[in-house]
């Protein structure tokens, strides 16, 4: 075994000191198996780093530099949507004409939603509303809502039809559905939807007639110029001598005639709204026109209609008459 013998100054010695302490000078720096001394600037020489190490630390600085310069997308993403964030809810006046309807929305009804009135935080979207109001027709519907506010008004529709009655002269009886309403034209008369008989009767003037089917919320104007019935003619009197003076004399107006007959028997005739004082069965004698002719029976519905009477021709009717 060779034995290794050095001498160095007391400043090399420290610097040797220093390199045994150290780890990486061990592993780095291992002594010569010569007898070759060491010399200073050998021995105090610093460990250069590996250059693997250095490319790895290089490439991990630069890595981490890009990855704190990377701004922190989900969070920005975050904060824009927050700071653009619509206005999502509704505010809806409504109204209707008239006012004072109740208003269900999706079928919720609240006692406040009563017409005209204000819903907030309404969702945008597809919403149904249901209108109602005593003595008119309910109204549904579908609408869209947007975002923001707005308001919604319909108008409603009445139960039952509206007559508007007048005649040309004016001042004639209204007979509906072969009863007087006590009324004379012009007038309004309130009835429901349906079927409806409208009679007019003035003195010295032909009666007049209509019939009608009317619908919720119509307006059905009737308003005949009246036919006066003429006067009947009266020959000229022919020239008598002073010595034989006769009168002159009237030709008779012809009259119709009208047989009424009803099952069961015993009706009592009524022509335009008056009664005759007949009753079924029974001829009577009219001069020609239109007129109302109604039957009325204890325990059954009055039976109306218009009949036409026309001057040396027999009419019959024959009516059969419903329980009540």
């Amino acid at each position: 075994m060779t034995k290794i013998v050095m001498t160095m100054p007391a400043a090399t010695v420290a610097s040797v000191s220093a390199i045994n302490c150290c780890p990486a000078s061990a592993a780095n720096g291992a002594l010569s198996d010569t007898n070759t001394p060491l010399t200073p600037s050998q021995a105090v020489a610093p460990p250069q780093p590996d250059a693997a190490h250095q490319e790895s630390a290089s490439a991990t600085a630069q890595h981490s530099g890009s990855a704190a310069n990377v701004p922190p997308t989900a969070d920005t993403s975050a904060n824009s949507t927050t700071a653009h964030l619509p206005n999502e809810s509704a505010t809806i006046q409504f109204d209707s004409m008239p006012a004072g309807a109740s208003v269900q929305i999706d079928g919720r009804s609240d006692p406040a939603w009563i017409t005209p009135f204000s819903v907030s935080e309404l969702q945008p979207g597809s919403h149904r509303l249901v209108f109602a109001k005593a003595g008119y027709l309910a109204d549904a519907r579908e609408i869209e809502v947007s975002a923001g506010k707005s308001t919604y008004s319909i108008a409603l529709t009445a139960l039952g039809a509206t007559l508007s009655i007048s005649s040309d002269p004016k001042g004639a009886r209204i007979m509906l559905d072969g009863t007087e309403t006590g009324k004379t034209t012009p007038a309004e008369i309130k009835v429901q939807s349906g079927d409806h008989t409208i009679g007019l009767n003035l003195e010295k003037y032909r009666p007049a007639s209509t019939l009608t089917t009317l619908r919720d919320g119509q307006v059905f104007n009737y308003a005949p110029v009246l036919q006066p019935i003429a006067a009947p003619s009266l020959p000229e009197p022919r020239k008598q001598s002073i010595s034989q003076p006769t009168p002159a004399s009237v030709a008779p107006a012809k009259m119709g005639v009208l047989e009424v007959r009803s099952t069961p028997p015993g009706a009592y005739i009524v022509i335009n709204g008056r009664n005759s004082g007949k009753s079924t069965p029974q001829h009577l004698s009219y001069p020609p026109g239109r007129y109302f002719l109604t039957l009325r029976l204890d325990g059954y519905k009055p039976a109306t209609q218009i009949i036409v009477i026309e001057a040396g021709k027999p009419l019959v009717v024959n009516q059969t008459l419903e329980r009540d």
